[in-house]
């Protein structure tokens, strides 16, 4: 198993100290970045938008179409990955609902506006994305306050014609990937 991470902002990296320990490689990635792993992955890195310095990752099979996009920290993304089978997005909010709790998070709307992916961003992103090759969608990193976790399911399953999942803490969803190091 290899783990890649950038930074060492503490909700960015929770798991460092037990990965560590168990003596599993870990990385730090930078944009541009790119990584040869076993069994025929590379991994690239790619610049993201957030309020601290954040990458997201392809995880390509060299010897498969198998092409992993995670995305997660980040306001919006200025990447156009092509060929992707399997998407790990970050969608936060919906703007209506975040609008609503404006006045509850103080400071902290305007920080989660611009350096979170709202789910019209995320639907932008998608109408523009090359969708060819697209198998599966995981939504990652929803509020727990400001999403509704069916309401953005359905609108990107609509908008996508593809498996659309929410991921939770804990959940194991299976992209089919064969020997994917991670």
């Amino acid at each position: 198993m290899v783990v890649l991470f950038l930074t060492t902002i503490f909700d960015h990296a929770l798991s460092v100290g037990f990965l560590t320990k168990n003596y599993i490689p870990l990385y730090s990635a930078t944009d541009g970045m790119t990584i040869n792993i076993k069994n025929n992955w590379l991994v690239k890195s790619f610049s993201v938008d957030h309020d601290v310095e954040e990458v997201g990752f392809l995880v390509q099979n060299t010897t498969t179409t198998e092409v992993v996009c995670y995305i997660t920290d980040t306001g919006f993304v200025r990447a156009n990955p092509v060929g992707v089978t399997h998407l790990i997005l970050e969608c936060n909010f919906i703007n209506d609902i975040l609008d609503a709790n404006k006045e509850a998070l103080g400071d902290r709307y305007l920080r989660i506006k611009q350096s979170h992916m709202s789910l019209a961003r995320v639907l932008s992103f998608l109408g523009k994305m090359d969708k060819s090759k697209l198998q599966t969608i995981i939504l990652v990193h929803l509020s727990d306050t400001n999403s509704d976790e069916s309401r953005m399911v359905k609108e990107v399953a609509n908008l996508t014609g593809v498996l659309v999942y929410a991921a939770h803490n804990n959940d194991v969803i299976s992209l089919g990937v064969n020997g994917l190091p991670f």
